[in-house]
């Protein structure tokens, strides 16, 4: 295993809520930097694997299995993962693949809740006619949140504001500072 880390440079987990700037952050930090891949979890369980939102009942682990088979196909050295690992089986997953690298970064991006379903409600998809964007929040809050809380006690963990779109360039110069 060991062998495997040397090609595994970084991985940087972006957590947070629906709405928060995850994607937005994470295809801007993939542009910058170079040798990196940008996976979205969500992305990949609608566009890769056909996954019908809201994805309650969809294999996570097998979703991550495939997210960390994408990696490895780029390339890259380093994997900007937007990613809110729940249930337990693919918080389980996520800690196996976190092994496999030299290092890793845990950023969450947090903004106003209004602000957060404003987000959301201006996105071009609806995610599911049976679990609305208020219900996303309240999901996330109740299931994600508490497990994102214990992980950014880790030494390698940021929390940041992504306010408006001038936050988002802040929080860019500030994650390529600890990278």
């Amino acid at each position: 295993m060991s062998g495997m880390k040397n090609n595994n440079k970084l991985i940087i987990f972006l957590f947070g809520a629906p709405g928060s700037g995850k994607t937005t952050i994470g295809k801007k930090l993939n542009e910058i930097i170079p040798k990196s891949i940008f996976i979205s979890i969500g992305s990949v369980m609608r566009d890769d694997m056909n996954f019908k939102d809201p994805f309650l009942n969809v294999d996570r682990v097998l979703v991550m299995d495939f997210s960390y088979k994408k990696y490895l196909n780029s390339n890259s050295e380093i994997l900007i993962l937007d990613c809110n690992p729940y249930p337990d089986k693919m918080w389980k997953a996520c800690m196996e693949k976190i092994k496999l690298f030299e290092k890793a970064i845990f950023i969450k991006i947090n903004a106003p809740d209004f602000q957060l379903l404003e987000r959301m409600h201006s996105r071009n998809r609806i995610d599911s006619d049976t679990f609305t964007f208020e219900q996303r929040l309240n999901y996330y809050y109740k299931n994600i949140n508490p497990k994102i809380k214990k992980v950014l006690n880790n030494k390698n963990s940021f929390s940041y504001n992504n306010i408006d779109i001038n936050d988002v360039q802040k929080i860019i110069n500030l994650i390529k500072q600890e990278i």
